[in-house]
């Protein structure tokens, strides 16, 4: 009993130090450059074709910034070479390239019909992922979201990496675009695995009763099984489907059940934050893993630092790994006095992982 008690983590209080609107984390490969971001970045860009000589190209539309002089570049695939065959240049379809000043060589990011070219202006003149508004995120959603099932595999594949990189709850607005049939194939589809995160959130938010079942299906089994493959995403999508009634189940069936692992609990804690940050199918006011923290058994529960800029609150005896990234202090309630409290000394400015639930 009381090793089972040592492994029981209750709470940890913002899970990631989330500053201002970030990606959605539940996202694997969150953070990461993209295709898409390459093209914003840069500031110059082209649509063209291949001439005699292997690398030259003629340029047929502009992107961004101006014309070459002599109405041609030169340039290569990057040293990791075309993604895919539906990348390589054909003679039907131009290829989009790239340049970062000062580096003479353009890089080619693709093959694209030439009728995408408005659309590709629109994408390359929006900003870095980092520097969006929400209002922003929102547009850029709308934007790319129409493309994310396009035949045209780069612009499929630019449209991907941009969902990919934005907040939960710019994602939750592109719910009248999306496909949620096109979705399931791409679930079914194993050579498409590496997109099942961003997949199994967009099928939460377009998703109906029979999608919400077959989920319940893959969360029982992950749960008999311990496994942790995407298991964030699919408690994510899970709760928007089901909504704030579901949250009682996460939390008997992860947060208080001492045989589960710190990765099933991290996993259940990302579910619930992205949907705490968002105030949609979970309101905030909800506030499913603080309330009660401090009630009861007081001396059964204690509040351990974990690292400069953050609190857990754990079981007794129970530790939190230092590879765990928590935030603010401020998370957690509690009663005037209570000497488990750490001061508020802290500066760290990381956000509640359910904002505007109790006070701290």
């Amino acid at each position: 009993m009381m090793r089972a008690m040592t492994r029981h983590l209750l709470v940890a209080a913002l899970l990631l130090k989330c500053v201002g609107v970030a990606a959605c984390p539940l996202c694997m490969g969150w953070g990461q450059p993209s295709t898409a971001q390459r093209l914003v970045s840069a500031p110059q860009a082209v649509l063209a074709v291949p001439t005699e000589d292997a690398s030259r190209f003629r340029v047929i539309q502009v992107i961004k910034g101006e014309r070459p002089a002599d109405g041609t570049v030169e340039g290569g695939y990057p040293r990791s070479g075309p993604a895919s065959a539906d990348a390589a240049p054909t003679n039907a379809k131009p290829l989009l390239l790239v340049s970062d000043d000062p580096l003479p060589t353009w890089v080619i990011l693709g093959a694209i019909d030439s009728a995408q070219a408005d659309w590709l202006r629109a994408l390359g003149a929006g900003k870095r992922a980092a520097d969006m508004s929400p209002e922003e995120w929102r547009a850029r959603v709308a934007l790319v979201v129409p493309h994310l099932h396009d035949p045209e595999p780069l612009a499929a594949d630019l449209s991907y990496a941009e969902l990919q990189a934005a907040p939960y709850a710019a994602l939750r607005t592109a719910k009248p675009h999306l496909d949620a049939a096109a979705l399931r194939q791409w679930l079914a589809d194993p050579q498409l695995a590496a997109r099942q995160p961003l997949c199994l959130l967009l099928l939460g938010i377009s998703g109906n009763a029979q999608d919400a079942a077959a989920l319940e299906q893959r969360l029982q089994a992950a749960w008999e099984s311990g496994d942790t493959a995407n298991l964030g995403c699919t408690l994510a999508a899970d709760l928007e489907l089901r909504g704030a009634e579901r949250v009682a189940w996460v939390e008997s069936n992860y947060l208080a059940d001492p045989k589960r692992s710190p990765l099933e609990i991290k996993a259940a804690l990302l579910a619930l934050s992205v949907h705490g940050h968002t105030n949609g199918a979970i309101p905030r006011e909800r506030d499913p893993v603080l309330p009660g923290v401090h009630e009861g058994a007081p001396r059964d529960r204690r509040i351990r630092r974990a690292g400069p800029c953050g609190l857990a609150v754990l079981g007794r005896g129970a530790g939190l790994p230092r590879a765990v990234k928590v935030g603010s202090p401020a998370a957690v309630s509690g009663a005037a006095g209570d000497a488990r409290l750490p001061s508020e000394e802290s500066q760290c400015q990381g956000t509640r992982l359910f904002p505007g639930g109790r006070p701290a």
